[in-house]
């Protein structure tokens, strides 16, 4: 009997034997698959680095599409959307066409594992760290964007099973813009250092996590989990009297549940989440649409201070909790409650319309459940009003403090 692993194979070497190459006569690229028309037969092209466009006729990659969709519903298949599969072979397909990779080094792409993990990073606003990175349980290093925890990263990468080529920060996202402007002109560099020293501000916290997923399902998942890491550390560095203010600025997402700027909390237009994602599927940044958000003003969190207070075990806890979701386990119910906490701290965040959905569905107890949704409902209707009800945090921030 045939695997679903071995139609995707099949169906994808017809891809690229009925293929043809042809010159682009077009004043436009075609980076990923696409029709020059709608018709049902109408082939899909692509245009390669060469300036050749190469031709994969309909059939072809209807057929690959369906051995895709197989092959995601199997139990061994790959957790991912079926079109972040289909289009990365596509190209993949064009690729060997053109001469730029071998069929042999084509079909050690195609295993089972090779949409299996990907590396998302994130950048988190109004948290500062030390220099040095530090690593969250086995699947995430947090650090200030910079090249030592490039290095971190890249060899949680490497380290991956299967191994993933390795990570960069690169152009693909808005957020690397200054880091990388600094590292390839060292006036550049001195201008940053001076404006970071004389604003007192720093780059922006990275959070990169390694996720058994890849495409677009890694890039949302990475994202529910750094606000799960993001609503933890807030939650550890409120006073122990609740009645003590201010609290500190809850952390946030840059550019997408605050400033696209990690220090400095004026008021700026909405923006884009854009998480960096490693896979076999990236081929294009992910960009999800984000709304507008509040103007907030209070001082940073330390990282290092909450650590130092014994929080790391507890934090860490929340973060494998997110990312691996083990069965009716308490950690998940605080996960998902940190979460929730952090969505609705910053009422516009992406998801926070379906979280309550999600807190549906999770093992609580009635009395937690009520808790997470009065914070929920309390700050989505009056963000600010989030820091009067102390009797959700405390019961969140009990739950919390139990992990350490």
């Amino acid at each position: 009997m045939t695997s679903p692993i071995d139609r995707v194979r099949e169906a994808w070497h017809s891809c690229i034997t009925t293929s043809l190459i042809l010159p682009n006569k077009h004043s436009f690229n075609l980076v990923v698959p696409a029709k020059d028309d709608e018709g049902p037969d109408s082939p899909f092209y692509m245009t390669r680095p060469s300036g050749l466009r190469v031709q994969i006729p309909s059939d072809s990659a209807n057929r690959l599409l369906a051995a895709c969709e197989t092959w995601v519903r199997s139990p061994d298949g790959p957790t991912a959307d079926v079109y972040d599969l289909w289009q990365p072979l596509m190209i993949h397909a064009s690729r060997v066409k053109t001469g730029e990779i071998s069929q042999n080094q084509a079909d050690k792409l195609l295993s089972n594992n090779m949409f299996s993990n990907s590396i998302v990073a994130l950048p988190l606003g109004g948290i500062f760290a030390a220099e040095q990175s530090v690593t969250i349980g086995h699947n995430c290093i947090v650090g200030h964007l910079s090249t030592a925890t490039e290095r971190s990263i890249d060899s949680l990468a490497r380290n991956s099973n299967p191994p993933l080529l390795g990570f960069r920060f690169n152009d693909e996202v808005a957020w690397t813009e200054d880091f990388l402007y600094a590292e390839e002109d060292e006036h550049v560099a001195e201008a940053l250092e001076a404006e970071l020293i004389e604003a007192e501000g720093w780059m922006p916290l990275v959070v990169a996590i390694k996720l058994s997923a890849a495409g677009s399902l890694a890039s949302r998942w990475a994202i529910d989990i750094a606000q799960a890491l993001a609503g933890s550390i807030w939650l550890a560095s409120l006073p122990s009297d609740l009645n003590d203010f201010p609290y500190p600025a809850a952390p946030w997402i840059c550019g997408a549940d605050g400033p696209k700027n990690p220090y400095n909390w004026e008021n700026q237009a909405p923006t884009n989440v854009e998480p960096l994602r490693v896979d076999m599927t990236n081929v294009r940044a992910e960009r999800a649409e984000s709304e507008y958000w509040a103007s907030i003003h209070a001082s940073p969190i330390s990282l290092e201070d909450v650590i130092e207070a014994g929080w790391l075990q507890a934090i860490t806890r929340v973060v494998e909790a997110a990312r691996d979701h083990p069965h009716n386990s308490r950690d998940v119910i605080v996960a998902r409650a940190c979460q929730l906490i952090y969505t609705s701290r910053h009422a516009t965040s992406l998801g926070v319309r379906h979280q309550l959905e999600s807190l549906a569905a999770a093992p609580f107890s009635q009395g937690a459940t009520r808790a997470v949704e009065d914070v929920f409902l309390t700050s989505f209707e009056q963000p600010v009003a989030l820091a009067s009800d102390f009797a959700s945090l405390a019961t969140v921030r009990d739950a919390l403090h139990a992990m350490r």
